[in-house]
């Protein structure tokens, strides 16, 4: 009987030292929890802002025929972003693809959306060469507290002017190709430097190339997520090669089946394979 109460003497004992640890625990679970879900419902609100002010497709129907706007970014949010404006009849077309991907590329996306309103609409700068090294100059201002941290974010961006009175296209790029099919393929390459990451004093310039077009003419913008792609039956990256030839199979065709083939495409390469990147592809039609 003596051993009975003492079994449950010491029972108690830990009972009462045990329980209060386990409620400590459950505690540290719960407000992990909540932290969590608070953690993923701000990363949704970031996404809303995000899909808020992405160009729709049917706000490019006043300066082309036709467009198509293919998202699918990696995580909750997009390091991915197309940006546009129109000025008289001016249009300005630029996708821009951020240094990483989820909240990180997020987060540089709104700084760069907000520095290419400011720079051409609020200041009304109009040549892509020089609205690429004001945005280059800009963020790098934004971002030198980063850098001094050993942090070295910034961005990639093709940056179109379409000039319907003239019918001029005007291309500068970071990082970035533009490419125009109008029965041949004219792919126009950007220049080996970044936005906002490199901060030598001295760099080179911004090529601008001017390239007349037609109406019909299909024009391409697309960020590396997908040429980078692994996947197809030999796990191999997708290729700009391939993407591009992926393009030209389509191009006669109207850009919202387009869109449906190269989508439909794109997950037959992904599969069952993890997606490494944001990816952004943009089709228009003069």
């Amino acid at each position: 009987m003596n051993m009975v109460v003492i079994i449950i003497a010491i029972l108690l004992v830990l009972y009462g030292v045990i329980n209060p640890l386990l409620r400590k625990q459950e505690k540290a679970k719960h407000q992990l929890l909540q932290k969590s879900k608070e953690s993923k419902e701000s990363v949704s609100y970031a996404r809303h802002i995000q899909d808020a002010i992405l160009p729709k497709e049917s706000e490019f129907s006043g300066a082309f025929s036709e467009v198509f706007i293919l998202n699918q970014p990696k995580d909750i949010v997009s390091g991915d972003i197309l940006w546009s404006h129109k000025r008289g009849n001016k249009t300005f077309v630029a996708l821009l693809d951020c240094t990483g991907h989820g909240v990180l590329g997020a987060f540089i996306t709104f700084l760069a959306y907000d520095a290419l309103n400011r720079i051409v609409v609020n200041e009304k700068i109009e040549s892509p060469t020089q609205v690429l090294e004001k945005l280059d100059t800009d963020l790098k201002g934004t971002l030198m507290k980063e850098a001094n941290h050993g942090y070295m974010h910034g961005l990639d961006i093709g940056f179109c002017l379409f000039d319907f009175d003239n019918m001029i296209l005007t291309y500068a790029g970071a990082r970035h190709h533009m490419l125009m099919i109008n029965g041949e393929l004219n792919l126009t390459k950007g220049n080996r430097r970044s936005i906002g990451q490199n901060f030598r004093k001295h760099l080179p310039g911004f090529t601008e190339i001017e390239l007349a077009f037609s109406k019909t003419d299909n024009f391409y913008l697309w960020t590396d997520g997908i040429p980078d792609q692994f996947g197809g039956p030999n796990d191999k990256k997708l290729s700009a090669k391939r993407l591009i030839s992926m393009l030209d199979d389509v191009s006669g065709y109207t850009l919202a089946q387009q869109k449906k083939i190269l989508s439909y495409k794109i997950d037959q390469w992904i599969k069952n394979r993890e997606q490494v990147d944001d990816i952004f592809l943009v089709g228009l039609r003069a």
